[in-house]
């Protein structure tokens, strides 16, 4: 999935207390946000890195199946799924659905 295509914000107002709809500007502002707009050593921004990320998946996953504060683009929407259709499928399945053609492990 593209990170511009794969899901879009549904239903919120822009205003100057809201992130940007730039990808870069949006993770920048939330950052910020996170750090309290001071100083914080390295490994403290990776962590906070790796938690941000574990979010947006868990937005993703949600979208999926029609739930939460975003929906999939028009270009994935024939992707989603029911509710029930997605809790029926396993760990390693639900991995392999939200995996983007050619960006699994490669074996040579």
């Amino acid at each position: 999935m593209s990170s511009t295509t794969s899901v879009i914000k549904s239903g919120q107002k822009r205003g100057p207390d809201l992130p940007s709809y730039n990808n870069t500007e949006s993770i920048n502002h939330i950052l910020k946000l996170m750090i309290e707009w001071k100083a914080r050593p390295i490994s403290e921004l990776i962590q906070m890195l790796q938690e941000q990320v574990k979010l947006q998946h868990k937005d993703v996953e949600r979208a999926m199946y029609g739930h939460g504060n975003f929906t999939l683009s028009p270009e994935y929407g024939h992707q989603q799924l029911t509710e029930q259709v997605w809790i029926k499928k396993s760990k390693l399945q639900r991995e392999h659905y939200l995996t983007p053609p050619n960006q699994g492990l490669q074996t040579d």
